[in-house]
């Protein structure tokens, strides 16, 4: 049985730190990761967490392979057979994008729905739970989840993204990329500061790009904002930073005065996620899926 929620897979982008292994001809999503194309991995994270509803993004020139594996075999592996035995229960559908646009901008050409959604990306391989981030979602009444992976400060690499969380970490209240500092220094507006005067900048987290929001942000606020055009450079740190303005601007919230809450979800190294898009994250997928961390 369906939970509820919608899902929102891209799977059209070129993949260009992935070459020579991919190509106009053989897109990124059907890259072999221990035997499986990509876009295995995350499809069945959605359908092992029972988001049935599945929009998949497509270019023009890989419509044809990817809607030919998730229609044919993709239903045939053994371990979606194992925890969703009739295809007959999931609905795909396949969205081919114009050249050129951005995330944001193609969920602003969505048509409108009244459900909660969650954005991935087919580059997403891991066994996150789904589930709890929708819990969490829908326990805090958050108009956007971040899901977040903490990681171990010996082995990651310099971070280049920075999530301030309250002092609980279970509020998001801005996500920041390395161009957003200057000479280093991240400057915090003085009314934050007021409204948690504890909070913490966590360096130590992958952006995992599992995104959650409230229907209202693909209905109204991506039709209004149109300078918004990727979801996790523009959407994402828009939403957490001014989720406190946005509770009391009734243009933008179609509520006024409820309030806008963006929640961060920040799951314990123990989990594994990674995003494949270079040609040694694929390495270290391969190893890690053999040796069943996904």
């Amino acid at each position: 049985m369906s939970i509820g929620v919608k899902a929102i897979l891209f799977a059209g982008g070129p993949g260009s730190r992935l070459f020579p292994l991919v190509s106009n001809d053989f897109p990124k999503a059907m890259l072999p990761v221990a035997n499986r194309p990509m876009i295995f991995y995350s499809l069945f994270s959605l359908i092992r967490s029972r988001i049935l509803d599945i929009t998949i993004v497509i270019s023009a020139s890989s419509s044809a392979q990817i809607s030919h594996y998730v229609n044919g075999s993709f239903f045939k592996d053994p371990l979606v057979i194992k925890h969703q035995p009739s295809s007959h229960n999931v609905k795909i559908h396949f969205l081919e994008s114009e050249e050129g646009l951005d995330t944001a901008d193609i969920l602003r050409k969505l048509h409108t729905t009244d459900s909660d959604y969650v954005v991935m990306s087919c580059d997403y391989i891991g066994n996150i739970d789904l589930e709890e981030t929708f819990r969490i979602h829908r326990a805090t009444r958050a108009s956007c989840t971040v899901t977040l992976l903490a990681t171990d400060p010996k082995t990651m690499e310099p971070a280049n993204t920075y999530a301030m969380v309250d002092s609980k970490g279970n509020r998001l209240l801005g996500l920041y990329f390395s161009t957003d500092l200057d000479a280093g220094i991240l400057k915090v507006r003085g009314t934050l500061l007021q409204k948690f005067p504890s909070l913490c900048l966590r360096s130590d987290v992958m952006d995992t790009h599992i995104y959650m929001f409230s229907s209202w942000v693909l209905n109204h606020l991506l039709q209004l904002r149109e300078a918004i055009s990727s979801v996790k450079f523009d959407l994402v740190p828009y939403l957490s930073r001014r989720q406190f303005t946005l509770t009391r601007c009734p243009e933008a919230n179609p509520t006024p005065g409820a309030e806008v809450i963006v929640s961060s979800r920040i799951v314990g190294s123990s989990a594994y996620a990674t995003r494949v898009n270079n040609l040694e994250a694929l390495l270290q997928a391969n190893g890690a899926v053999a040796k069943g961390g996904a």
